[in-house]
C-alpha cells in the first residue's frame, strides 16, 4: 500500500474540510493496527520484541517534548559553536522564537529560520532598518516582531553566559571514533539494521568526548549486542 502526499501542507484549519483531506488523515491510521500485528509477530520470531519495547519506552520521557522556551537554545542548530555576546543572544532569540512558536501554533523554522536566528546572534543589528540587512529576515516579520528581536538582541549584552563550546576532537580520539564506528557498522550488518539505530556517531562521540557512561548504548539489549564490544574498545 503506497500513500498519497497529495494533502501533506493542506490547511488543517479550514472548515468543512474536503472529502479528500478527510480520506487522507483517515488513511493515517487506517494501517497501524494490522501493521502492528505484522512488525510484531516478526519481532518475536527474531526474539526482537522486547528490543522494540525497550525503544519505544525510551520515547515517553517528558523532557523529551519540553517545550520550555529556556532550553530552546539546544534546538538551534549551529549555536553550540558561538560563544560570548554571540551566545547570550542566541539564548534569548532561540527563546522568543519558541514563545513565539508556541502562541501561533505553528513550527519553529516558520516563525524564524536558525540561519535568520544565527545571522541576528552573530551580526547583532540595533535599529529596524539593520534588520533588512539580515539575508532570509521576511520583512513583514520586521513589521511585526522587529522591536521584539531587537529587544532581545540589546537585553543580552547584560547576560551573563558563561558558556564554553564543545572541544574539538583529537587526533587520538577521531582515531578511536572511527575504531567505535566500524564495530558498529560490523554488529549492524550482523544483525540487519542500520548503524544509527544500534548506536548513532553522536552517541559515540559524546562517550569519547565526555566519558558518557550513561548512554543508552551501556544498556538494555544494546549493551548485549554492541555495549561490551565498545566497553572493551575504550
Amino acid at each position: 500500500v503506497e500513500l498519497a502526499k497529495s494533502h501533506t501542507r493542506a490547511d488543517w484549519t479550514r472548515r468543512p474540510l474536503s472529502d479528500a483531506v478527510l480520506q487522507y488523515a483517515a488513511e493515517d491510521v487506517e494501517y497501524l493496527l494490522p501493521a502492528f500485528d505484522m512488525l510484531s509477530e516478526a519481532l518475536d520470531k527474531k526474539g526482537r520484541l522486547s528490543w522494540a519495547e525497550e525503544d519505544s519506552a525510551l520515547l515517553l520521557v517528558p523532557s523529551l517534548y519540553d517545550t520550555n522556551p529556556d532550553l530552546a537554545i539546544s534546538r538551534l542548530k549551529g549555536a553550540r559553536a558561538m560563544q560570548g555576546r554571540a551566545r547570550a543572544a542566541a539564548v534569548r532569540l532561540a527563546a522568543w522564537r519558541e514563545a513565539e512558536a508556541l502562541r501561533a501554533n505553528r513550527p519553529r523554522q516558520w516563525i524564524a529560520t536558525d540561519n535568520v536566528l544565527l545571522d541576528l546572534a552573530t551580526n547583532q543589528p540595533s535599529s529596524m532598518s539593520a534588520l533588512t540587512k539580515i539575508d532570509g529576515l521576511p520583512p513583514n516579520l520586521i513589521k511585526r516582531a522587529g522591536e521584539n528581536l531587537l529587544a532581545a538582541i540589546r537585553e543580552s549584552a547584560n547576560d551573563n553566559d558563561e558558556y564554553q563550546p564543545p572541544s574539538r576532537p583529537n587526533e587520538t580520539q577521531k582515531a578511536l571514533l572511527k575504531e567505535l564506528q566500524n564495530c558498529v557498522a560490523d554488529c549492524a550488518s550482523e544483525l540487519g539494521l542500520t548503524a544509527e539505530i544500534v548506536a548513532p556517531k553522536k552517541e559515540l562521540s559524546a562517550i569519547i568526548s565526555n566519558g558518557d557512561r550513561q548512554s543508552r548504548v551501556f544498556s538494555g539489549w544494546r549493551r548485549e549486542v554492541i555495549g561490551e564490544r565498545l566497553i572493551e574498545l575504550l
